[in-house]
């Protein structure tokens, strides 16, 4: 066609020279033609979204037991909606607590996702969601915290359920999380673009450096595939019960967007979890559709350590880095109730960058990092625990209990999160 390209170049021109005399009246409809073709039509304008269903009232923070006199909190609970560009322009929703304190100036960003088949309202009404709410309004006692909170923001987002559930904050919903058995999270939505679209839609109200995130079981599962594939907008996590996949069935990429290494993370989990097993396992399991295979706690610590840059196990002389074993805490189990047989101790896994040099800090033997950012995993092991979030505030229930396994009582989850999420920015 080659041989044709010096004609259509001549009559090309013969016709803007044409078109562009006044006097060709004649002309003038094909000009109007022309000027159609070559002027790109106006974009549409964006579609609006759809109406938000209203958001029914939050009850109380529920108390069993010895009563915790918490306040309620202060700050406005709001249903919101964002596009997601990567799911193909779908609507996403979330409820987003704004602390009474926020004056205008930039605040950190708490992300929240829930457990599997449960929503962002459950979420926000259950215990931790409750204490979030609190901490980001200021409002838990120095005893539980033992430092300055808020004022900060907290995101509950909703999972998708595709073709099969609603949409909306109190639709049923699941993540998409690195375990790629569809059977059972019933999810293909691209829920890291949700959660970067979720950041990007606060805009200035947040500080970009301090954006986290928590979750619960698949919500633990979803926030630990954040941990590795948005180190770009995520500071830190926190995943209470819940593990990598195994290698055959991890569809997560490491280290995307150019970040060089797995988010520090704070890892909790029951030693008798029957729902994630604490060991590694590949069987179905209760509420599963069908097998899943996943690592158990201690190897998806190792995974962890090995990809989230050099890590401390200990220095020339042995010593280790902490260890904290949590007291038994004044609880709100009824009194006719057993009391709390499990235990909880953490272990805390230091950069080794921080320990460059002759002289490591040692505290009673220990090791001890030097800034509290020098703590890139957190790993928390609940002696007979089960598939629930610890709380000191609030008690489960027998019949909970029976189905979940034993509830810890010796911190409250939000808040250990939160003494992890303060030490980290991005």
């Amino acid at each position: 066609m080659n041989q044709f390209r010096p004609l259509a170049v001549l009559l090309g021109a013969a016709s803007l020279a044409l078109l562009s005399n006044p006097g060709m009246a004649t002309l003038l409809p094909l000009k109007q033609i022309v000027a159609a073709i070559i002027t790109p039509a106006p974009a549409p304008p964006p579609t609006p979204l759809p109406p938000l269903a209203p958001l029914p009232p939050l009850a109380p923070l529920p108390v069993l037991g010895t009563q915790s006199n918490l306040p309620p909190p202060a700050g406005a609970l709001v249903a919101e909606q964002v596009i997601v560009a990567a799911d193909g322009s779908a609507v996403r929703h979330y409820l987003l607590h704004t602390p009474a304190a926020a004056t205008g100036q930039k605040l950190p960003l708490v992300l929240v996702f829930h457990g599997y088949s449960q929503n962002a309202q459950q979420m926000a009404n259950s215990a931790s969601g409750q204490v979030w709410r609190l901490m980001a309004d200021n409002l838990v006692p120095d005893r539980l915290v033992m430092a300055t909170t808020g004022p900060f923001y907290v995101a509950f987002l909703n999972g998708a359920t595709p073709a099969r559930l609603g949409s909306g904050t109190q639709a049923i919903g699941s993540w998409n999380d690195c375990d790629a058995e569809r059977v059972n999270n019933l999810s293909t939505a691209n829920d890291v673009a949700f959660a970067k679209a979720v950041v990007a839609q606060m805009g200035d109200k947040i500080d970009t450096s301090r954006v986290y995130a928590y979750g619960m079981s698949n919500g633990a599962t979803m926030v630990l595939r954040l941990g590795r594939e948005a180190g770009d907008v995520i500071a830190a996590i926190a995943a209470i019960s819940g593990v990598d996949p195994q290698p055959v069935n991890d569809e997560c990429v490491e280290t995307a967007d150019g970040v060089p290494a797995r988010r520090p993370a704070l890892i909790v989990h029951g030693t008798a979890d029957a729902y994630v097993p604490y060991a590694n396992s590949c069987a179905t399991l209760p509420g599963l559709l069908a097998t899943t295979c996943r690592l158990g706690h201690a190897e998806t610590i190792a995974a962890w350590k090995s990809k989230s840059g050099p890590t401390l196990a200990s220095d020339a002389a042995g010593r280790v880095p902490p260890k904290a074993i949590y007291p038994k805490a004044v609880s709100a189990r009824p009194v006719s109730v057993a009391i709390d047989a499990t235990s909880l101790s953490c272990v805390q896994h230091l950069s080794a960058l921080a320990f460059d040099g002759p002289s490591p800090l040692v505290v009673g033997g220990q090791l001890v990092p030097a800034t509290p950012s020098d703590v890139r995993i957190q790993d928390c092991v609940i002696t007979g625990g089960g598939h629930l979030e610890p709380s000191v505030l609030t008690y489960a229930g027998v019949a909970v209990e029976a189905t979940f396994g034993k509830q810890n009582n010796d911190v409250e989850s939000a808040v250990l999160a939160w003494q992890f999420f303060r030490r980290h920015t991005k």
